[in-house]
């Protein structure tokens, strides 16, 4: 691979780890979802680096071609992250369906409390 190829690539995955890293820092990705994006920038770094790394695994998983193996473990990547995001959707559907039902809960309790319901609660903060 041509060295100006390298260099600019290795900028290029700095630049994108230095975001990553400001975006996980200011709240605008959680860690647990930068860490995976941040381990396979540094992957990729490390190949760009040294790119007899790549022809040797592909060697060694039997792959002919270490641009195919690439874009194998490019494809697994997407997969794990897919994966882990669905869990994390799930999980968040999970707690909202909760937090709704706690909340349809709790105005049943105060509507059994004050029968004038939600009109004499409005009052009441009007009052205030």
């Amino acid at each position: 691979m041509n060295i100006r190829l390298q260099i600019v690539l290795a900028c290029l995955i700095l630049i994108g780890l230095a975001g990553l890293v400001r975006m996980a820092r200011r709240g605008k990705i959680e860690w647990r979802y930068a860490l995976p994006w941040a381990l396979m920038g540094l992957i990729l770094l490390l190949l760009d680096v040294f790119p007899g790394i790549a022809a040797w695994l592909a060697g060694l998983i039997g792959v002919q071609l270490p641009s195919n193996m690439l874009f194998l473990f490019g494809f697994a990547f997407v997969l794990w992250m897919l994966f882990l995001l669905s869990t994390a959707l799930s999980a968040s559907q999970k707690k909202i369906t909760q937090m709704a039902q706690e909340i349809a809960r709790m105005k049943a309790e105060q509507t059994a409390r004050h029968p004038e319901g939600e009109a004499g609660a409005a009052e009441t903060q009007e009052r205030d």
